[in-house]
């Protein structure tokens, strides 16, 4: 078992404390680094690629001059909205080089982007189990066949 003791900022005591304070950081501290690193790097580097086709699709859409649909903070989101949102992500993200993602690279976007919802959003959610992502799912099966 790990001794993440290093992690905690201990409060001084009398020494008759059985029993110490540890504050929400700690806390966040010793989650995270239950995370190893490169699980971590992936969630970082697929939610940055969400977020930047989040940026990309609201311009493509003002400079066209549809409509805009308007995604609810993170946070706030549903299931049912991320799925929504997943679809169309999955079908149009490309690499920088403006080529597709190889399948095995669009599966780990999809897991980087519910890894980190888990862990900074605490949403639970399993996309590769849960039924309300069966159509992103079957987007994604189709983009990998």
């Amino acid at each position: 078992m790990e001794d993440f003791s290093d992690l905690i900022d201990f409060i001084e005591t009398d020494g008759n404390d059985r029993f110490i304070s540890v504050s929400e950081i700690d806390k966040g501290l010793l989650f995270e680094s239950a995370i190893p690193a490169n699980t971590r790097k992936r969630n970082q580097w697929a939610f940055k690629i969400l977020n930047s086709w989040n940026d990309w699709r609201k311009k493509e859409w003002a400079e066209k001059g549809g409509p805009c649909i308007v995604l609810k903070e993170y946070d706030e989101m549903t299931a049912n909205d991320l799925d929504y949102v997943l679809q169309d992500f999955i079908m149009s993200a490309r690499k920088e080089n403006k080529e597709p993602y190889p399948p095995s690279s669009l599966r780990s976007l999809v897991s980087g982007i519910f890894g980190d919802f888990r862990h900074q959003l605490s949403k639970r959610w399993d996309f590769f189990k849960d039924k309300e992502f069966t159509e992103s799912r079957m987007v994604l099966g189709r983009k990998n066949a």
